[in-house]
């Protein structure tokens, strides 16, 4: 099974408690808001017991639901942009597929990987098109169940909304963060499920 790499760029803001998405329409070349199907996400994050991948700006983790169920290791470049790469599934108790491990084995060196945190994310996502129906970007409304598998119990729930541009540049990334921070989001310190999970 293939291993495929990509890059994305994204934002992601804290989002009021309750309240729909504000209107998305009507920005730089955005002429419809076409909805997709909810998803219910399950991620299991794996880690050294001392955190070394997080340490690293690096998340590894096995999750279920959605288009895109499977093995993702992201690699952090800056706030907004990391490195992807996906691997397929698999069966409930696969390990670590060899082609990641191997991604991070500098970071792990020997050191066994364990689950550290489980989020679970009931998700509505959004595309942003154009007038020939191009995905612009994504936008997802993320009500987010999370727990911390290490060290001292911790349980938490937040909503968030997450941006990913796809061909829309930073233009489009401004102008939608705008009608959010007007529907009362505002930028998160980080971008990532598992730091916040893990406190």
């Amino acid at each position: 099974m293939a291993t495929t790499r990509l890059r994305e760029v994204e934002r992601t803001y804290a989002a009021p408690v309750s309240g729909p998405l504000p209107p998305l329409t009507g920005l730089p070349g955005v002429v419809a808001t076409r909805p997709l199907t909810s998803a219910d996400l399950v991620a299991t994050y794996l880690d050294t017991a001392n955190l070394d991948l997080a340490r690293h700006r690096t998340s590894l983790r096995r999750r279920t639901g959605g288009d895109d169920a499977g093995w993702h290791l992201k690699l952090g470049i800056d706030r907004e942009r990391r490195t992807e790469l996906h691997h397929p599934l698999g069966d409930p108790g696969e390990s670590v597929p060899p082609e990641l491990l191997d991604s991070v084995r500098a970071i792990v060196r020997d050191h066994p990987l364990v689950p550290v945190a489980r989020v679970h994310t009931h998700r509505l996502e959004y595309d942003l098109c154009d007038a020939a129906g191009v995905t612009l970007a994504q936008v997802c409304d993320d009500q987010v169940h999370a727990e911390r598998l290490v060290g001292p119990a911790l349980v938490q729930d937040w909503r968030e909304w997450e941006v990913e541009v796809a061909v829309g540049g930073n233009g489009l990334f401004g102008a939608v963060e705008r009608q959010l921070v007007t529907a009362g989001g505002a930028r998160a310190e980080g971008s990532s499920k598992l730091l916040r999970a893990l406190g």
